[in-house]
């Protein structure tokens, strides 16, 4: 629970596209600006916590309809030592197919690596959908 009031969050981001090999390489990070309390977050503990967020993307067109996507993240809470700290690393790797006026097909799964208070957790989950844009082709490009 965190205490209500205004919060400020600085972000910065590059992405870097190579033409010939039809791939773009991306990066960014986010820090919140000062500390925020944690009320009763870890049991009798309260924390302050500075959350972290870097991630990294590439994205490959591997034959003009299909595209790869990897994106992999890492937050962290940078909460206080006396309390537990919670971090994750997700790995999302992205297989698109625009199939034009059909729409665009995507398989994505999603791979969580993490430490909660002081257990570490793993998780899986696997995605499959379709996008469609009304009103004119599919991009093929799904939205993040």
């Amino acid at each position: 629970v965190h205490e209500k009031d205004f919060t400020t969050v600085i972000n910065a981001g590059v992405q870097y596209t190579i033409s010939p090999l039809r791939m773009t390489l991306g990066a960014d990070m986010g820090i919140l600006a000062g500390e925020k309390k944690l009320i009763n977050q870890y049991g009798r503990y309260n924390a302050t916590a500075m959350p972290l967020l870097v991630g990294g993307i590439i994205r490959w067109t591997i034959i003009p309809p299909v595209h790869a996507r990897i994106q992999i993240r890492y937050g962290d809470t940078l909460a206080s030592k006396e309390a537990a700290r919670d971090s994750v690393l997700v790995l999302n790797p992205r297989i698109s197919y625009n199939a034009g006026n059909l729409g665009t097909f995507c398989l994505d799964p999603v791979i969580e690596i993490g430490e909660v208070g002081r257990e570490n957790i793993v998780g899986y989950r696997l995605g499959l959908y379709w996008q469609y844009n009304f009103g004119k082709t599919s991009s093929g490009r799904p939205r993040s």
